[in-house]
């Protein structure tokens, strides 16, 4: 990471912090071990944290969605981490798509700085191709970089700490995609995130870094309905994209209509089963998001106890 660049800083107490992204994002596992990391270490918090990641996301299809799936839990802090699916729909020179996405990026964060929010950045890690562009990876961080440090604002740079670990462990920290985090590794960048705000964790120490870490029971049933929610998110941005911004309604019976063609190939087989999740999940979509609430307040309470 750039010397001069800033880290983002531990969040305050009673701050509403809002993870918006992609899958990585999304997977719902490493947001929460942050969560829970803080209600240990200030018990007597009042912090609440949400995952509004979203699997094949980008930030146009996330802003798209900025009041249903970001603005509802009204953050006032966020931090952002998109690029991999972006750089996929951007294309030109080097210079061209590093401007593209800057202009995205930008976007996104002044939506948020309009409504008071405070913005931090997170870089993705350094993919090898042919999983990912490499060079795209590299432009993602320098954007990110270059607005930090314009918004003067916080990064925690995944894009440099997370490298030696994939090139390393790749088996223990990576799915066999080769995209997405194994649970060892959604445990690896919840230390490096909270280690980059200045938490005592030794990243040095591989051992520790690659333990597992498991949720406390109310962390779990946070997790159970956020990984609901964003399972309903995903089904819109793989099978749902021509109709953002129909009403539920319509889109529920397109998927009611298409379902039962289901096209051969394995790409057709995941839509397949995302609109199942879809049309299973799309009615009960507030029940979720009331419970993820209840969830935090059960585990606010729970940490008091140990104040």
């Amino acid at each position: 990471m750039n010397n001069t660049q800033k880290n983002i800083p531990i969040f305050p107490q009673d701050a509403r912090v809002c993870f918006v992204g992609d899958s990585l994002t999304a997977c719902a596992f490493w947001v929460d071990y942050i969560f829970e990391y803080y209600l240990e270490k200030f018990p007597g918090a009042k912090l609440r944290v949400y995952n509004a990641g979203i699997g094949c996301g980008t930030i146009d299809f996330s802003m798209s969605y900025f009041e249903e799936n970001i603005m509802l839990w009204d953050p006032t802090h966020v931090v952002i981490m998109f690029g991999a699916n972006d750089m996929l729909h951007i294309h030109g020179s080097y210079e061209e798509r590093a401007a593209i996405y800057e202009k995205k990026l930008r976007w996104m964060t002044d939506e948020f700085i309009k409504r008071g929010i405070t913005v931090y950045y997170s870089t993705e890690p350094s993919y090898k191709e042919p999983v990912r562009n490499s060079e795209d990876m590299k432009i993602v961080s320098e954007v990110t970089y270059k607005l930090a440090k314009e918004y003067d604002t916080g990064v925690c740079d995944f894009y440099t700490t997370f490298t030696p670990f994939m090139e390393n462990y790749r088996s223990e920290v990576m799915d066999p995609d080769n995209l997405h985090f194994s649970m060892v590794g959604q445990a690896v960048i919840a230390r490096l995130f909270l280690a980059s705000q200045g938490f005592d964790i030794d990243v040095g120490n591989t051992q520790e870094m690659l333990k597992r870490i498991e949720l406390t029971y109310f962390g779990d049933r946070k997790n159970i309905f956020d990984r609901k929610l964003r399972n309903i998110w995903f089904s819109e941005a793989l099978i749902l994209v021509a109709v953002v911004g129909q009403p539920v309604e319509k889109k529920m019976e397109r998927l009611y209509n298409r379902i039962p063609t289901r096209a051969n190939g394995a790409w057709d087989d995941l839509a397949f089963y995302k609109a199942i999740d879809y049309v299973e999940l799309r009615p009960n979509m507030q029940l979720y998001i009331d419970q993820v609430e209840a969830a935090i307040d059960l585990m606010l309470e729970e940490a008091a106890k140990k104040a």
